[in-house]
């Protein structure tokens, strides 16, 4: 299937093209066997199947770059935020952030509230008897 004097082929970097599925390589031929689709015909199903809007300048995608350069901005005061609030370290607060490990850290910072407010009350005892004895 050509188009024009070249191939759609001569105007495309297929080394960059990735698939998000395997099954967009195959289709059903005439007699009913699978065969590999061309290049050409994974092209034209792409192109066909595209709902959005065509990312076609350098500029459309500056814009959005930038956007997420400002969300960026907005989430790392969150972090410095969420960092100073619960006295974390960085990567804590970042991984929490983004999702990772949150039971981890959760369970980490319970055990030691728990194990500061076992040594305190301990030492409370202590001091109580320490005293009584001292009366």
């Amino acid at each position: 299937m050509r188009i024009h004097q070249y191939s759609l082929l001569d105007y495309f970097d297929w080394d960059s093209f990735q698939f998000e599925d395997w099954n967009e390589e195959w289709t059903i031929d005439d007699n009913g066997r699978p065969r590999r689709k061309t290049k050409e015909e994974i092209l034209l199903d792409k192109a066909k199947k595209h709902k959005g809007m065509w990312l076609t300048s350098e500029n459309m995608a500056k814009e959005y770059f930038l956007r997420g350069k400002q969300l960026r901005d907005a989430i790392r005061a969150l972090i410095e935020e969420f960092r100073i609030t619960y006295d974390l370290t960085e990567l804590e607060a970042k991984n929490i952030i983004n999702g990772y490990h949150i039971s981890d850290y959760v369970r980490k910072y319970k055990m030691l509230k728990d194990f500061l407010e076992a040594y305190e009350k301990e030492e409370a005892i202590q001091n109580q008897t320490e005293k009584i004895k001292h009366s």
